[in-house]
């Protein structure tokens, strides 16, 4: 354990240098960090010495003034501290040096913002985030996708929606997410449904008062699928009424358990104008299935996506989890070759990510995992030649996670035109979201300066019913707030 001080008075703390600090190696041994900044009219200088069985690593930097000094101060900070570290343990041990935070194509956009060419953002994430060729390149490639996408929307008045559903078949392994096995809690269905359809009703008039409307509508969960036709019926005929319009470009709905689709959900998803549906199996090896407790065969998914081409949705994400227990290079090439027999238009690619509220890591199956994490970047690279390759896709979007498997990356790919709108827009934080139903978060966005005021829906379900009232009307009030 890292004994750290600071040795200035300053707003930044521990937490500062906390993420980096994880990133290395515990040195067993008795050992301080003490960290030093300094700033005046004209220069930061930030300074860290690290201590160690006797060693003592110093490493400083000096610096023009930015405009926002105090995150300037941060990065200094960060970067000495890594560089000091680096050279303690002779080892570099993150391809993205450090950029620990979820969205890291935020700080390429506000660069581009300031009319920075891509070549001149590579090099400052290279030099002030001490991130690797490969990394930088992949970043501002993925910007520049986003870009045409993101400001064609700047001066209209639209919005995203993203609906919660928190029911499940099962509780995956890995999952930490909101999300209740149904058939324990199927007390509950009816009264979210009806909760929900009321949140739709209420925040789908508001929009339209307000004078926005919906260009892209998302349903997450939980498993969408997992509800009877019955209750979905009625929950998809409520969107379809209150939120989609002829501004309404791109309808998702996750699908995301194969086990859940059949024939009669999909025509009512269809009719009520989805376009677009994520079929998840998360790896093709039954044994792992098994493992991580999804109630599905390798087949069943298969089944599951044709059937929805059939109902001639042409708009198909595949998503596959990376580093899942047992599972190293010739499982995910087993993956890959089985997924090369079918043609989809988006593949997402997730590092495991070990939450705490997951049966994973409760039950202590991570650190198994973690065990493989040597194979993190041939299998990320694979599925990237992959996706690149046999797939004809390019990278659109991409967020990152801690304690994720390799200390890698999440990544979506697409072929050309059929980039999930939501999905960029979530992520860069450039467009108003208003979140409904369990755990969902709305993205209040300022579009002149890219401020935002985040609220979120409980994740408990009868919390999420009885604060109703009160979360449609302050959703209410910061939409005729912002019309």
């Amino acid at each position: 354990m890292v004994k750290v001080k600071i040795n200035s008075n300053k707003e930044w703390g521990e937490r500062t240098v906390a993420d980096v600090l994880a990133l290395f190696d515990d040195p067993k041994a008795q050992s301080t960090l003490n960290l030093y900044s300094f700033c005046n009219n004209s220069h930061v200088i930030a300074k860290a010495v690290f201590s160690c069985a006797g060693k003592t690593i110093e490493n400083s930097t000096e610096q023009h003034v930015e405009l926002d000094v105090i995150n300037q101060e941060k990065r200094l900070i960060k970067k000495v501290t890594y560089l000091a570290m680096e050279e303690f343990f002779a080892k570099r041990p993150s391809a993205w040096g450090i950029l620990t935070g979820i969205r890291p194509t935020k700080i390429v956009h506000r660069l581009m913002d300031l009319g920075e060419e891509q070549e001149q953002i590579c090099n400052f994430l290279r030099e002030e985030y001490l991130v690797t060729t490969e990394k930088a390149q992949l970043l501002t490639h993925i910007a520049s996708v986003q870009r045409e996408l993101i400001f064609s929307y700047r001066d209209q008045k639209k919005v995203g929606v993203y609906i919660g559903i928190p029911f499940c078949p099962t509780r995956c392994s890995y999952c930490s997410f909101p999300g209740y096995e149904l058939k324990r809690n199927i007390h509950l269905k009816e009264p979210f449904c009806d909760a929900l359809q009321r949140e739709i009703i209420e925040l789908g008039k508001a929009i339209l008062d307000a004078g926005f409307a919906v260009q892209h509508i998302y349903i997450g969960g939980g498993t969408p699928t997992s509800l009877d036709p019955m209750s979905l019926e009625k929950v998809m005929r409520c969107i379809q009424d209150n939120l989609v319009t002829k501004t309404t470009e791109e309808f998702t709905v996750e699908a995301g358990r194969p086990d859940t689709i059949d024939e009669i959900k999909l025509e009512i998803l269809k009719s009520a104008g989805v376009n677009r549906i994520s079929v998840n199996p998360q790896t093709l090896n039954e044994k792992t299935l098994k493992l991580i407790n999804r109630d599905h065969t390798v087949a069943d998914f298969f089944y599951a996506y044709e059937l929805v081409k059939k109902m001639n949705i042409d708009n198909v994400n595949v998503d596959l989890i990376a580093g899942l227990p047992g599972e190293g290079v010739k499982e995910v090439e087993t993956t890959l070759h089985k997924l090369n027999q079918i043609e989809f238009e988006n593949l997402t690619v997730h590092p495991l990510a070990f939450k705490r509220g997951s049966e994973l890591v409760m039950g202590g199956q991570d650190k198994a995992t973690a065990n493989n994490r040597g194979t993190a970047e041939e299998i990320i690279k694979m599925t990237r030649d992959f996706a690149e390759g046999q797939l004809k896709m390019h990278p659109y979007y991409l967020y990152r996670q801690k304690k994720i498997f390799g200390n890698m990356e999440n990544v979506g790919y697409s072929v050309q035109g059929r980039e999930c709108i939501y999905n960029i827009q979530v992520m860069e934080e450039r467009q108003t979201i208003v979140g409904m139903g369990v755990g969902a978060g709305s993205k209040f966005v300022n579009s002149i300066d890219w401020t935002l005021i985040n609220k979120y829906n409980p994740k408990d379900i009868s919390t999420y019913i009885n604060k109703l009232d009160q979360l449609i009307t302050e959703k209410v009030d910061k939409l005729r707030q912002m019309g």
